[in-house]
Formats: C-alpha cells, structure tokens, sequence
C-alpha cells in the first residue's frame, strides 16, 4: 500500500466514552432535556402507579378468593371421605363381605 521506508503517522483517537463524555452529566447535556417531555413523563409516572395500585388491591382480591376456594374444597374432601367411610362400613355390615 506505501511505498518501503514510508513512515505513516498514526492519529490518537479517543471516543467520547472515553473521554468522560457519556459518565459525567455536564454542561453538554442541559440543552437535551425537554422539560415538557419531561413533565410528560413524569406525569406517566403517576398514572402508572396508580395502576399498579389498581393491580395490587385486585390481586390481593384474587388470593383471598382462592384461599376461599381452597378452603371449600378441603371441606368437600373431608365431607366425601366421611360420607365414603360410612357407606363401607354399612355395606360391609349389610353384605357381610
């Protein structure tokens, strides 16, 4: 690509990374924000936290549902084991087997 003997002068580059440029906030980065986007989003914020109130109290709901439900079932469980036991043992008193 050179000619032999050449001596080709290499830059030092640095990235702005490197240079600090995305670490630090300074004075580069005031004029980036949009204080009504900001507002805006802040705004979201608030919304979204009220859903997820929202959320939490309807979950909250749901659980004590299910205990409820899990409740109820062992109940019926219970019941039918008794209800079996009994009609084994009048069978096996009727039928003698």
């Amino acid at each position: 690509m050179f000619p032999k003997g050449t001596k080709v002068k290499q830059q030092k580059t640095q990235s702005a990374a490197s240079r600090g440029f995305f670490l630090f906030p300074g004075p580069h980065c005031m004029n980036q924000i949009d204080p009504i986007e900001f507002g805006r989003v802040l705004a979201r914020l608030d919304e979204q936290d009220t859903q997820i109130a929202a959320l939490r109290t309807d979950v909250q709901a749901l659980l004590a549902l299910a205990n409820r439900g899990k409740g109820a079932l062992f109940t019926l469980t219970s019941l039918g084991a008794a209800i079996g036991a009994v009609l084994g043992v009048l069978g096996h008193h009727i039928f003698g087997k």
